[in-house]
């Protein structure tokens, strides 16, 4: 069996950019008409140092995605690789892992995996990731998640090749 290759749909990179720049704007709007808002100071703060770097990093991680395209999840002999987020998790080698889940979270769906050696696997993390995937592991949710929303190919259809390719390859050799 060949290795599994799930792209982004461009479609929904597209309106993740559009989105995070009509944040941008957003923010721009507090700073600049902050007098006319209405809103307290520390609301028109955030908005601005903490709204319009977050929103322009998501603006332009998103372009970069169109304008490169890398699969977001290859799936082969060694493991998952998970490249499906800013914060993804790399590869994730087949004896590391304890799980593979669909779960929905927030009014999304995801496809979670999760590590056997959780401690292990977060030492072999850069500092931001591993302090977002405990953040995940905080709210009861696996270390490594991919969103749908990342995906051209549906999260459930996903899951069933990843099972099947595991079931019927890994340990036996290609």
């Amino acid at each position: 069996m060949k290795e599994i290759v799930a792209y982004p749909g461009k479609f929904k990179m597209v309106l993740m950019a559009a989105g995070a720049l009509m944040f941008v704007c957003l923010g721009l709007g507090f700073v600049i008409w902050q007098d006319e808002t209405g809103f307290p100071l520390w609301v028109v703060v955030i908005a601005s140092w903490v709204g319009i770097p977050f929103f322009g990093c998501c603006f332009l991680y998103a372009c970069y995605r169109l304008i490169v395209p890398k699969p977001s999840v290859i799936v082969n002999h060694e493991g998952i690789f998970d490249n499906a987020s800013a914060v993804s998790a790399g590869l994730v080698r087949w004896d590391e892992i304890a799980d593979v889940v669909v779960y929905g979270f927030s009014g999304q769906r995801f496809l979670g995996v999760a590590p056997l050696d959780v401690e292990a696997f977060l030492r072999h993390q850069p500092a931001f990731k591993r302090w977002m995937m405990k953040a995940n592991l905080g709210l009861g949710l696996p270390p490594v998640n991919i969103p749908q929303s990342t995906l051209a190919m549906n999260v459930d259809e996903l899951l069933s090749r990843i099972q099947e390719y595991r079931q019927d390859y890994v340990g036996k050799g290609e």
